[in-house]
C-alpha cells in the first residue's frame, strides 16, 4: 500500500465536498478552470478503485512513498552519528533535523551553559504517550511590566523544520549575550547592544515542539501521517449522541401576595422558623 499525490475530479461541486469530511480524503487544495474543479489530494492506492466507483475521476500524479521513506532513513542515519560523535542534541552541528528526544536534551544543554538567563520551565500536563513537554523563557530578571513574546512550533507531528528553528534561534541568541557580540539572522544584524537589550527588558518564551508524540511517530514510522491517531477508546466517546435536555419552560413570576392574607407573621410562630437546638 503506497501513498499517492492524485487529481480529483467529481460530478459537481457538492459532490467534491464530500471527499473531506464525509471519506476521510486528504485535501490540499483544488483548481476551478472552465472545464470544472480539480481537487489535489493524497490517497493510499489500494482506495482509488473505490473512489472510482463511487463517480470521481482519480489520476496519479506521482508516489510520494518511497521520496519520504528515503528522507525519513536520512534523518535516522543522521541522528546516529550526532551521537556517536557526542553531538546529540546539538542544533548547530549540521546533520539532518533533531528528534523529539534530542529537541529535549537541547534544552537540558541550554539550561546548563546558561543558568541566570535562561529557565526550562516543565508544562503541568503530560502527552497522550505519557511525555513532559518543557518551554523556555530566555530573559535575566523578572518582572510584572517586561513585556513578553511567545514563539511556538512542532503543532503538526509532520512539521520536522519549526522546532529546530526555535532552538537554533535561541542558541544564537544565548552564545552572543554570553560573549558579548550580535549575530547575523538572515539579511538582519542583530547588534550586541540591541542582543543585550532583548535579554535584559524582554521575556523570550519559546515552546519548540507543541506535539512531540506526532513528531516521533512521523521520524520512525509514519513519515506521511496527516490524521489524528486518537485512540478507539477515546474515539467512540467523541462520537456518542449528545444528550438532549428539555427546554426550560418560561415560568412566570408569582405575584406576592398580600400581608393581610398571611396567617403566621410572626417570628417564631411556626417550629421550622426556629432554630435547631
Amino acid at each position: 500500500m503506497s501513498l499517492l499525490h492524485v487529481a480529483i475530479t467529481g460530478r459537481d461541486r457538492r459532490h467534491l465536498t464530500a471527499l473531506g469530511p464525509k471519506l476521510r480524503i486528504v485535501v490540499v487544495g483544488y483548481k476551478e478552470t472552465k472545464r470544472g474543479i480539480t481537487v489535489d489530494a493524497y490517497v493510499h492506492s489500494e482506495k482509488v478503485p473505490w473512489l472510482r466507483k463511487q463517480g470521481y475521476g482519480v489520476t496519479p500524479l506521482e508516489n510520494v512513498e518511497p521520496h519520504d521513506r528515503e528522507r525519513q532513513g536520512e534523518e535516522q542515519k543522521a541522528a546516529r552519528r550526532r551521537l556517536k560523535s557526542g553531538r546529540y542534541g546539538d542544533v548547530v552541528w549540521s546533520g539532518g533535523y533533531l528528534t523529539a528526544d534530542e529537541i529535549e536534551r537541547a534544552i537540558e544543554i541550554g539550561a546548563t551553559n546558561h543558568a541566570g538567563y535562561f529557565e526550562r520551565i516543565p508544562l503541568p500536563h503530560l502527552t497522550w504517550e505519557k511525555r513532559r513537554v518543557h518551554a523556555v523563557r530566555i530573559g535575566r530578571g523578572d518582572g510584572k511590566r517586561r513585556p513578553a513574546v511567545c514563539f511556538i512550533a512542532g503543532v503538526h507531528g509532520r512539521e520536522w523544520g519549526g522546532p529546530d528553528i526555535l532552538i537554533y534561534f535561541a542558541v544564537r541568541l544565548l552564545r552572543a549575550y554570553r560573549d558579548g557580540k550580535g549575530f547575523r539572522h538572515g539579511k538582519h544584524v542583530v547588534s550586541p547592544a540591541r542582543v543585550h537589550r532583548l535579554v535584559e527588558t524582554m521575556d523570550i518564551v519559546l515552546l519548540p515542539q507543541v506535539n512531540p508524540d506526532g513528531r516521533r511517530f512521523s521520524m520512525a514510522r509514519h513519515p506521511f501521517w496527516r490524521k489524528n491517531r486518537r485512540s478507539r477508546r477515546w474515539k467512540s466517546r467523541s462520537r456518542r449522541k449528545p444528550r438532549r435536555r428539555k427546554p426550560r419552560r418560561n415560568l412566570q413570576p408569582r405575584r406576592r401576595p398580600r400581608i393581610s392574607r398571611w396567617s403566621m407573621c410572626r417570628p417564631r410562630s411556626s417550629p421550622r422558623n426556629r432554630p435547631s437546638p
